[in-house]
């Protein structure tokens, strides 16, 4: 998947606005470098953030891509954006939680911790994903 429309219709989670998760995924299109990248995964869903509270404290929707090099995500606010990326080999540990709604994808990298939230079915199906880019799934 090269473009913001091939990643949104190939996501998992797919945010609570089309127009708004779309413009996250175009802040991705416009990070990635066309000659070396494809999303081999994409999806979306709440970031939380410290103490790790969902649903209750969180960082908004933010759209992911995982590339052959890369996770990169992003968040296009009302005023300016956000964009990130974790090299894969930084990566430590991938860990998959479920609850009654929502499941949770844990990235633990080198520099920083991620927890991203969204319907439990679409999560399972993308740790499931994740583990085989990453060279440990089955």
């Amino acid at each position: 998947m090269k473009n913001a429309q091939e990643m949104y219709e190939m996501s998992y989670g797919k945010g609570w606005f089309k127009s708004w998760t779309f413009a996250h995924f175009a802040l991705i299109e416009e990070d990635m470098d066309e000659k070396q990248e494809n999303a081999q995964l994409c999806f979306t869903g709440l970031v939380s953030m410290p103490p790790y509270l969902f649903p209750l404290i969180h960082k908004g929707n933010w759209a992911f891509a995982v590339t052959e090099k890369r996770i990169m995500f992003a968040q296009e606010h009302i005023i300016g954006s956000t964009s990130k990326s974790l090299f894969l080999n930084a990566v430590r540990d991938v860990t998959y939680k479920r609850g009654i709604y929502f499941g949770v994808i844990i990235i633990d990298a080198v520099t920083e911790r991620i927890e991203v939230a969204f319907e439990k079915n679409e999560c399972k199906k993308a740790v499931k994903k994740l583990m085989e880019i990453l060279g440990r799934g089955k």
